[in-house]
């Protein structure tokens, strides 16, 4: 469930009186002493409210209308794509990070961003290019 932490409702002094009451509970009725351990864990994720929905998803994106190359180039790219999310989620780093993330993790099984498939292709042909002039060399010299 989601009680509890981080939500500051009350903050130090609740904390102190919970757990005063907590303490007194645990002793016994004429216990002077009682020892009491305590566990903190992060805040629950359900403890913070949901992050506000970005503008550029409030429109005509929300009904599929775009194209996912579009959105890949401009939001996954790797050298840039984190800041741009950054930009349109107001500057909340959490949410952008998320987005960032989900997205470049939906581009890979694809190949990447546009971009990134494109450097790939030119890089792979580059590669071939260079091992036929050094076949073609090779069969030259021993030819």
């Amino acid at each position: 469930g989601c009680g509890g932490g981080g939500g500051g409702g009350g903050g130090r002094a609740a904390l102190l009186a919970t757990l005063k009451k907590g303490a007194a509970a645990l002793a016994g009725p004429g216990d002077a002493d009682a020892t009491l351990t305590l566990r903190f864990e992060p805040p629950s994720l359900c403890a913070a409210a949901p992050p506000r929905v970005p503008r550029m998803f409030a429109a005509t994106s929300r009904l599929g209308v775009g194209k996912g190359s579009d959105l890949l180039s401009a939001f996954a790219d790797p050298d840039r794509g984190l800041r741009k999310w950054a930009e349109v989620c107001a500057g909340d780093k959490a949410l952008a990070r998320a987005l960032f993330d989900t997205l470049r993790g939906l581009a890979a099984p694809h190949g990447g961003t546009p971009e990134e498939r494109l450097e790939r292709d030119r890089h792979e042909r580059a590669e071939a290019a260079a091992a036929a002039a050094a076949a073609g060399a090779a069969v030259e010299v021993t030819g």
